[in-house]
C-alpha cells in the first residue's frame, strides 16, 4: 500500500489517498499516524480517496478495525468522504459508514466533487500530499 496525506488547517480537512493493497495493520498504522501529526485535530472534516486501493482483509479483520476505530480516542467525530471507483472498496467504505453510524458521520461517493460538497470544502484532486 502506498498512503499519502495532508492536513490543511486553513481548511480544517485531511486528505488522505490509498493506493494498491492495503491490510488491516497498514491502516491500523495509518490512523494512528494521521492522529499523531501534531496538525491533526478530531473536529477536523476528512476525505479519503480509495479510486486506485483494494483490501486485502477479512471480515474478521474488517470487525478488529472497527472496534479498533470504535476504541481509539484520538479518531476523528467529524464528517468523512470516502471516493471510491470499484466495488470492493465501495462496499467495505459503506459497511465502515454503518458501523460507525452515530459516531460520525461518514459518506461513500463515486466522484470527488461530490465528496468535496459533502464536506462543503473545495479540494483538489491533485493538491500535493506526503508520503506517511
Amino acid at each position: 500500500m502506498i498512503s499519502r496525506y495532508e492536513i490543511y488547517p486553513e481548511k480544517r480537512v485531511v486528505l488522505l489517498r490509498l493506493t494498491g493493497r492495503y491490510t488491516l495493520s497498514e491502516l491500523t498504522r495509518l490512523v494512528q499516524g494521521i492522529c499523531d501529526d501534531p496538525s491533526y485535530r478530531r473536529d477536523y472534516k476528512g476525505l479519503i480517496d480509495i479510486t486506485n486501493a483494494s483490501a486485502d482483509m477479512t471480515m474478521d479483520g474488517f470487525r478488529s478495525l472497527i472496534v479498533f476505530v470504535k476504541n481509539y480516542e484520538k479518531y476523528s467525530t467529524a464528517r468523512w468522504a470516502a471516493v471510491a471507483s470499484t466495488p470492493f472498496p465501495t462496499a467495505y467504505a459503506m459497511l465502515y459508514r454503518a458501523a460507525l453510524e452515530g459516531r460520525q458521520h461518514f459518506e461513500v461517493f463515486s466522484t470527488w466533487e461530490a465528496a468535496c460538497s459533502f464536506l462543503d470544502v473545495e479540494l483538489a484532486p491533485d493538491m500535493p500530499l506526503r508520503p506517511l
